[in-house]
């Protein structure tokens, strides 16, 4: 895929890291604070652009959290948070190891 959009790929990869980073930090606060538009929105957009990514687990949880989380009713806990962000740093190791073994070749 990178061969294919050269140097796009890799300013698509860091937007995604960029954005996806910011919304691991979010997420907690967020749900300490009990601002549940703010995870809903968070949830829906990290859904989207994993999915974009070709994480499918990634995008599964997030959007199983999503429709947890509408207006001012949550039903997530601090596990399914956690859940999500594990999920995501592996999404991230992979996708960074995939990156290095392609500038290598």
């Amino acid at each position: 895929m990178r061969a294919a959009m050269g140097d796009i790929f890799n300013e698509i990869l860091a937007a995604f890291f960029n954005q996806s980073r910011m919304y691991m930090d979010e997420l907690k606060v967020a749900y300490e604070e009990k601002n549940y538009p703010v995870l809903e929105r968070i949830f829906h957009s990290l859904g989207s652009s994993s999915l974009n990514m070709g994480a499918e687990q990634l995008s599964g949880l997030a959007r199983d959290l999503e429709k947890k989380t509408i207006k001012d009713v949550c039903l997530i806990t601090f596990d399914d948070i956690d859940a999500l962000q594990v999920e995501y740093f592996l999404v991230e190791k992979v996708l960074n190891d995939l990156m290095s073994d392609e500038k290598s070749l």
